[in-house]
């Protein structure tokens, strides 16, 4: 009687125990029923979805996407997020520097690897160009008649001459590591072959992106002139990077050859980061003021270059908007700023093109990493 009182009492003191723990267990498969049903709530993008934002331009940002179903498969340092698409044949990328600063590209990808950026680029001329790629049916065709007996062959004629010859090209960077900022670069092409050959210097700029190869949005312009080089020979031309078009990242990059080099290509790498701060002498101007100056400080530890190129935003309605300025702000101009260096200029506010009104304003730094800007103000 004694040892059943001591059992008695040990299940009393388990009990409890024991329910506390079931409880636990029921609430971990509650959360992870509702993380599971929170995943399934995230929408899939379509094509639809991408082309209304990108009637947003330059003010989409990466809340924008959030809502969508997507991949992070970035870092702390340099996010990347990867959205599959509803439709076939197509996916969307988002990376840049910080999900806090504006994202450095948004692509629509199409599964041939060409791409277009969603914010500046024409998406529907993009997915229409895409549709126009898928190969036709091909028709079914009748069993045709077994074919009658052949008659004997002809007599085998003398052997002909060959083909001529076709010049092979070969090309290469050198150096092949430059700075970031660095404005052009130098390219080696030789003639490989035993005959001479001509070529044009039509080319894009490719970077390596996750492994894979994205021809960077550029609007390069080629004079039409054909180059003779002999058997053997080798030449050397330089080739700009076009700095004021896009904000170049430290990474592998190729130049690709198009007209007469049989698409041979160069690789090379970018290193270093320079990075710029902006601000404005006067933050605090009338509304019918002609320019603002601008300051552009190099706050690295490296020589870095820059374009004048910008841009001028206004807040509306809580967010940033561009101001539409008709003729181009842009100053096709590279400049060099050592470590530590200011350089100051007068920048137009082209007031006989748009309506200013009084509030926040801001200058923006295109063509630069993380775009920095300063702020002012109209009154």
């Amino acid at each position: 009687m004694k040892n059943l009182n001591k059992g008695e009492h040990r299940m009393k003191r388990t009990a409890p125990i024991l329910i506390t723990c079931l409880s636990a267990l029921c609430i971990a498969l509650i959360i992870m029923l509702l993380l599971n049903r929170t995943d399934r709530l995230a929408e899939v993008l379509t094509l639809d979805d991408v082309v209304e934002l990108s009637d947003r331009g330059l003010s989409l940002s990466w809340s924008d996407f959030e809502a969508f179903e997507h991949e992070d498969v970035g870092t702390r340092q340099h996010p990347v997020w990867e959205f599959p698409i509803a439709e076939p044949g197509f996916s969307l990328s988002i990376d840049g520097n910080s999900i806090n600063e504006p994202p450095a590209n948004i692509l629509l990808i199409s599964e041939a690897e060409n791409s277009v950026e969603v914010r500046t680029g024409d998406v529907l001329a993009f997915i229409a160009a895409k549709s126009t790629d898928e190969p036709a049916p091909e028709p079914t065709l009748p069993t045709p008649p077994a074919p009658p007996t052949p008659p004997a062959p002809p007599p085998v004629p003398p052997a002909q001459p060959g083909p001529e010859p076709i010049p092979t090209f070969s090309v290469s960077a050198n150096p092949s590591s430059y700075d970031v900022s660095a404005p052009h670069i130098t390219v080696t092409i030789t003639n490989t072959s035993q005959v001479e050959g001509s070529f044009g210097l039509a080319h894009r700029i490719d970077r390596n992106a996750n492994g894979r190869w994205e021809a960077v949005p550029l609007d390069i312009v080629v004079p039409s002139i054909a180059m003779i080089l002999p058997a053997g020979q080798s030449a050397t031309e330089t080739f700009s990077l076009h700095q004021d078009q896009f904000a170049y990242q430290p990474g592998s990059y190729r130049i690709v050859f198009l007209d007469g080099l049989g698409g041979v290509s160069a690789q090379f790498n970018l290193t270093g980061n320079p990075t710029y701060s902006v601000s404005v002498q006067t933050q605090s101007l009338p509304v019918t003021a002609e320019y603002i100056t601008v300051r552009i400080t190099n706050t690295s530890q490296i020589e870095g270059g820059y374009g004048y190129g910008h841009r001028i935003e206004r807040f509306v309605n809580g967010r940033w908007e561009v101001v539409p300025l008709e003729a181009s702000p842009v100053i096709s101009i590279w400049m060099i700023l050592s470590a530590g260096q200011t350089a100051t200029y007068n920048l137009s506010l082209y007031q006989e093109q748009f309506d200013y009104q009084p509030g926040r304003h801001r200058v923006v730094l295109v063509g630069v990493a993380g775009e920095p800007s300063a702020e002012f103000t109209l009154f």
